[in-house]
């Protein structure tokens, strides 16, 4: 889901609409919650500047950013973190 998220969000020069579009422009190939998992990890390694407006994401991409190594996301470890403790 994440590398589908950033090509589109680079590919379009960023995102500018409600989630649920985002979803439909992936072809539902993603479950909504995972996309928004995705545009958080992206903003929180700062390859992307995210603002929330009610319903709407404001995805913009980041000048001269270079990719950023995803095992740094604090959202991810914790997801991850959570889910061997359901797996026990």
């Amino acid at each position: 889901t994440l590398n589908d998220v950033d090509r589109y969000i680079r590919r379009n020069g960023g995102f500018s609409d409600a989630a649920e579009m985002l979803y439909h422009r992936l072809a539902g190939k993603h479950t909504l919650s995972s996309i928004m998992t995705a545009i958080d990890v992206l903003a929180e390694l700062k390859t992307i500047s995210l603002e929330k407006r009610g319903e709407k994401l404001i995805a913009e991409l980041i000048p001269d950013c270079e990719r950023c190594n995803i095992e740094n996301s604090r959202i991810l470890r914790n997801l991850k973190h959570r889910l061997s403790l359901c797996e026990g």
